[in-house]
């Protein structure tokens, strides 16, 4: 029998749900990793747009290619009724799902080390423009790093700039 759990959770609180594969003569393991953001404003829809290439590479990076842990490793936004949360999905036979699990979260504390340390405003900044001079029209929907985001037409005009500092607050 198949179901599917709803937890209600309090802020700043988590919720684990595993399943072990119940065929023993198959290797494969996987694991998806959720982390809901809840509604956001258009501004903070353009931050995880914007976060969505970076956390990919470094979640393949790490997990795939470093640990050599996974085949698949997936990063994407999922939209549930304008309750938007990022997905973090690896799949491989090589490590248990508790050993993956572990590397996604390693990616993230990797994820935000790149924010803090490496990312520059200017890269943010030409994110922005590229997204602003791309996308003038009533209505549309933006892909960004195979993400679609819809947007609302007043906002293409009156974009809000973000920083690098708001971006890693939003982060955390």
């Amino acid at each position: 029998e198949s179901f599917m759990p709803v937890t209600k959770l309090n802020e700043g609180s988590s919720f684990v749900l595993r399943f072990e594969n119940e065929n023993p003569k198959d290797v494969n393991n996987g694991v998806y990793n959720y982390y809901q953001f809840g509604k956001l404003s258009e501004k903070e829809r353009l931050m995880i747009s914007y976060m969505t290439g970076p956390l990919r590479s470094t979640a393949f990076n790490h997990i795939r290619t470093r640990k050599q842990m996974g085949y698949i490793v997936s990063v994407g936004i999922e939209n549930e009724s304008k309750i938007y949360g990022m997905k973090i999905m690896a799949q491989g036979s090589f490590a248990s799902t508790h050993a993956m699990e572990r590397e996604v979260e390693a990616s993230l504390i990797l994820f935000h080390t790149y924010l803090k340390d490496e990312l520059d405003q200017a890269s943010i900044d030409d994110f922005i423009s590229s997204f602003k001079a791309k996308r003038k029209v009533e209505d549309f929907t933006y892909q960004s790093t195979l993400e679609w985001i819809k947007f609302e037409p007043d906002y293409i005009e009156n974009i809000v700039e973000f920083s690098k500092a708001e971006l890693i607050e939003f982060f955390e």
